[in-house]
């Protein structure tokens, strides 16, 4: 409860969650995250990855302040995923993790290193 100007603010406990907490994804796929804030008011939300700020892309894009999708998945995507809900000196949070799999060395050897994949050229099938 908050005393501001003879008016009272009664504010809810805020309880964050992120579905689904943990996604893999093959590469190219689409990934969809989703923040589900209980308590009022809300105040802002925010996004990052891996701790770092997350800004609207091509193919990161929030269709919602509550909902995050990443087109066309790459590895480098994999990570921690952190819904920040933000309210006057309260705050919460929620995370979820991305992984991503799907295509192999065998299928993607432009991806091996070079000692690696001149290996794999002298190999016999």
């Amino acid at each position: 409860m908050k005393i501001n100007n003879k008016r009272i603010k009664l504010f809810e406990p805020i309880r964050v969650s992120v579905f689904p907490a943990e996604l893999q994804l093959d590469v190219g796929k689409t990934a969809n995250f989703n923040c589900s804030i209980h308590g009022s008011p809300v105040g802002s939300v925010t996004w990052k990855k891996d701790m770092r700020l997350l800004s609207a892309n091509q193919r990161a894009m929030f269709p919602t302040p509550t909902s995050l999708q990443v087109r066309q998945v790459k590895r480098q995507d994999s990570g921690l995923y952190q819904c920040f809900v933000n309210r006057e000196e309260f705050s919460a949070q929620a995370s979820a993790r991305l992984v991503i799999g799907g295509a192999s060395w065998i299928s993607m050897p432009e991806k091996l290193p070079k000692h690696l994949r001149r290996k794999m050229e002298g190999m016999a099938y």
